[in-house]
């Protein structure tokens, strides 16, 4: 593959997380500026609201722009030699994680009003999960998914734990944790089994050596099917479904 065309087209269908990176890492540094409790009281005192309200309206407007990228961008086929895939089905699916971020936020500028929540932290947690969900839609190949669903999964950590002075949110972030970290070397082991019995990762292949196998009867398939359990018994406890969850 021609690394021009990369950069050329390829960088041109992940824009709009380029732009959401991007716009993140700007709203941290300016939510850093304001962050120290002296910054902290001269705003409330001049009227211009908590740190963790101007973070999140930062976030709505840089989602909202993210989105509208989304839309102008035409799909693409498959992007960085079979890593990602962006095509008519991925991108209803962006544009449907966009939506439920963006409502997300807006609900939580009440829950942030009640509890007295004034830490933009939490704004750019949302905003790095709902990056990790972009990315997962658009995964093509099992490397990519796992390193975006472990970008995701350590979003919620921190979200699971984020009221240090409530014992049901300590006590959540930790079986998170726990069961996180389970799940995970689960779902590594089961591809790791998967790529030494196939020798590759991408889904297309992956489904053109599972019809071929099925069709044989080899020591391969059973292999395969250890792999392929291990990684469902990962993201049954990724989702905390019955019975692997606590």
């Amino acid at each position: 593959m021609n690394h021009t065309d990369i950069f050329q087209n390829h960088f041109k269908e992940v824009f709009p997380e380029t732009f959401l990176v991007i716009a993140t890492v700007i709203i941290l540094l300016y939510s850093l500026c304001f962050a120290s409790p002296g910054a902290r009281l001269f705003l409330l005192r001049r009227g211009g609201g908590r740190t963790s309200i101007r973070a999140g309206k930062l976030a709505v407007l840089a989602l909202s722009l993210t989105f509208f990228l989304l839309l102008v961008c035409v799909p693409h086929t498959s992007l960085f030699h079979g890593s990602l895939l962006v095509d008519e089905l991925t991108s209803a699916a962006r544009s449907l994680t966009l939506v439920s971020a963006l409502l997300t936020l807006l609900i939580s500028f009440g829950f942030m009003e009640g509890q007295r929540i004034n830490s933009f932290e939490y704004i750019l947690l949302i905003l790095f999960s709902t990056l990790s969900m972009l990315l997962i839609t658009s995964s093509y190949d099992l490397i990519s998914m796992y390193l975006a669903i472990e970008l995701q999964t350590l979003s919620f950590y921190v979200l699971a734990a984020f009221r240090r002075d409530n014992e049901f949110s300590t006590e959540a972030g930790l079986k998170y944790f726990v069961l996180g970290a389970l799940s995970s070397g689960l779902l590594l082991f089961g591809e790791s089994i998967i790529y030494g019995t196939t020798g590759v990762t991408n889904f297309e292949e992956l489904t053109k050596l599972c019809i071929y196998s099925l069709s044989s009867s080899t020591n391969a398939n059973e292999i395969m099917s250890l792999g392929v359990l291990l990684m469902l018994i990962a993201f049954l406890f990724k989702i905390s479904a019955a019975p692997f969850h606590l």
